[in-house]
Order: C-alpha cells, then structure tokens, then sequence
C-alpha cells in the first residue's frame, strides 16, 4: 500500500490507518502467489516474474556445467512425477536449457541427450529421439544405453535395417546387452517378413508389366523409360487395360511460360484430347493474368524422342528429337502412334497459346519439329 507523506517534518507521528477486508485480502492474495510463501510450484511457471527472478538468482554465479547439470536434475525430476505430457514437456524445457549452456564436459552432454532422447520417444518425437542418441553416442561411444534409445526410435519408425545396424553397433561394446538383443530379434523378424511382402510384390508387378508391355506392342506404341516428375506419388499410376482392354494412363498439361502444371490422372487411349481440354478451361486459370488461355487459342505440342524406348521397334524409325504441334482433336492414341513419340508412363502435353507474346518466343527459341 502506498502513502503519501507530502513535505511534513521529519518529526512527525505516524497513525496507520486500519486496512478494509478488501485491501487485507488482496494483500493476503499477493503474499499467497509470492514463490517465497508457495507450499507448492504451479505448474505453469513460464508466466510468473517471480519464480522466473529467483532462478535467474540462483543461477546467475554458478559456471555454465553447473547449470547444465542443475537443469538436468530438474528435468529429471520431471521425468520421475509421471507420463503426463505436462511434465514430459517441462522435461524437455528443462534438457533444452541444459544444452544451451557452453561447457565443457562430453559425459555430461552424452547424458543430457540421453536424456533429452527418451522424453521425445515418449512424446512420440521419434525422429528426434534419434538424433538426441546419435548425439550422446558421439560425446560418449562407449555407453550402451543410446545405442538402445536410437535403436528403440528406428524400430518404431519401422527402419528395420538401421535398427539392426545401431543394435550391432551396440553389441560389440556389450555383446550381453538384453535390451539390444531383444530389440534387434525383433527388427531381424519384421525385416525378413517385409523382405518377403517386396519379393512377392515385384513378382505381381513383373507379371502386369509384361502383361503392359504385350499391349503396347499390339497396338504399335513405343514404351519409354519414366520420367521424374514434381507430382505427389499417390498420383502416379502406372498404364493399365481397363475391363474393355483400353488402357488407360495419367497426363500432365504442362505450361511452359508459367513454369505450372495440370495433371490428369485417369485417361483412355481412346479419349479426344479436346473434351480434356474443354473440361480444364471452362474457367479462367488463377495464374493467367492476361486472359491469354482460352481454349481457342491453345496450341498443344508433345516433345519427341524425349525418354529413351525400353525396347527397340520396327515402328521407331524417326530419331529427331524437339517439339511437335498436335492437333486438339486427336485421340490420344493417334497421338501414341506418332513416329519418334516415345510414350513414357507418364504422358507429358505442353500448352501454350497464340495469343501469347511467349508463343512466337517458343517457336523460335525451341527445337521445332515441322514435318514427321
């Protein structure tokens, strides 16, 4: 409470004046949130300037590898009141500080990333449980226990072949070592079984592959090795005959002036590329400032000999490679049976449009391919 003296003599008397209930109870209150009268820490102390204060206070002459391990103690104490998130998280808080500070003394550090490791396994921060192990071995290579940690973060990311490589790593410090030794079983179990699930995998794909290729060189098309395109891989389906024996495959509309693309995911052979295109500029593009991609005006081309063919073909006389100009009415397999159009699994199509400055600019800067 404040009182004003104003410019009395120093010979005055002094009666205070009795405090309301108000005034004693929020006095009463303050002292209750003072760290200095707390029977117990509240939970989230980030907030509270005194308690803050007093651990600046306590820390402010102690040398950095003193903190560092009185922050490691903190942090686990933390670990030890349970699994609740709260105190995992206070944990770490507390591990983070302890890593901050400069010092000098590697089994420390091994530790504290230990440490550090096992509160974000437990956080499911598996990953970085990883990294925290990795570290403590590298401040400490003899220890055993990290060697389990990263162990313990690659088995649950089911990274079997690292596991087992860090748990052998591990067993020649202690070749005894339970924990690494169970760890590693189990890895070595669920690797040989995903083993197993690849082989009998790449045995059906080999199958529809050669199924794959069978079609296309019934048809007179020219398979080409894969491009690698920046498209999710959920988006990347390989060719396939539908029920009625068409096969049907995925297309990328690429706009060269934009750096932008389109993709198709689902195609027939037997598709007329115009009603593609109609379907995708019924509205004006986001990136198309200038209006100048309006269905009228599009000019599509596909690029020739652009992937090597996996097989050679009577059909493939034609090596030039560069841009050829298609018509938008073709169906996409009179675009397949183009001499010098090598099909990778991916179909590429490159959009442009006359009304575009960019056009003639691309006519003249491109490879061309007039006559095929």
């Amino acid at each position: 409470m404040i009182h004003d003296f104003g410019d009395s003599d120093d010979d005055w008397e002094y009666t205070p004046k009795p405090m309301s209930d108000n005034e004693f109870d929020a006095n009463m209150d303050y002292l209750k949130s003072h760290p200095l009268f707390m029977k117990q820490l509240p939970q989230d102390q980030a907030g509270n300037e005194g308690i803050n204060a007093l651990q600046n206070l306590m820390y402010d002459k102690e040398d950095p590898r003193k903190i560092a391990y009185h922050m490691n103690e903190k942090g686990k104490e933390y670990v030890g009141k349970g699994a609740h998130k709260y105190y995992q998280r206070e944990a770490l808080k507390a591990f983070d500080d302890a890593l901050l500070q400069e010092f000098e003394d590697d089994d420390l550090r091994a530790k504290i990333h230990s440490n550090r490791s096992l509160v974000n396994y437990k956080l499911k921060n598996f990953g970085r449980a990883i990294e925290d192990a990795r570290a403590a071995i590298k401040y400490d290579p003899k220890w055993i226990k990290p060697y389990f940690r990263a162990a313990q973060g690659y088995f649950t990311l089911e990274k079997y072949e690292e596991c087992v490589k860090i748990c052998d790593e591990g067993l020649v410090l202690d070749p005894k070592c339970k924990e690494i030794i169970d760890i590693k079983k189990d890895a070595d179990e669920k690797l040989e079984k995903l083993k197993a699930k690849v082989a009998k995998v790449g045995e059906v794909k080999n199958e529809k592959f050669k199924k794959l290729v069978e079609e296309y060189v019934a048809r007179g098309y020219i398979l080409g090795k894969n491009r690698v395109h920046e498209i999710p891989d959920a988006y990347k389906t390989d060719p396939y005959p539908d029920s009625e024996n068409e096969l049907r495959f995925s297309v990328i509309l690429t706009y060269i002036e934009f750096n932008q693309i389109d993709f198709i995911q689902d195609v027939s052979e037997n598709d007329l590329l115009t009603d593609h295109l109609k379907e995708i500029f019924k509205e004006k593009l986001p990136w198309d400032d200038k209006g100048f991609y309006e269905y009228k005006d599009l000019a599509i081309f596909v690029e020739l000999n652009s992937v090597e063919p996996m097989f050679k073909s009577q059909n493939h006389t034609n090596f030039e490679r560069g841009f050829l100009r298609i018509g938008r009415r073709k169906r996409f397999s009179d675009i397949f049976r183009i001499n010098g159009y090598v099909m990778p699994f991916v179909l590429e199509l490159y959009v442009l449009s006359k009304a575009s400055p960019f056009f003639d600019k691309f006519m003249k800067d491109f490879d061309i391919v007039r006559n095929v």
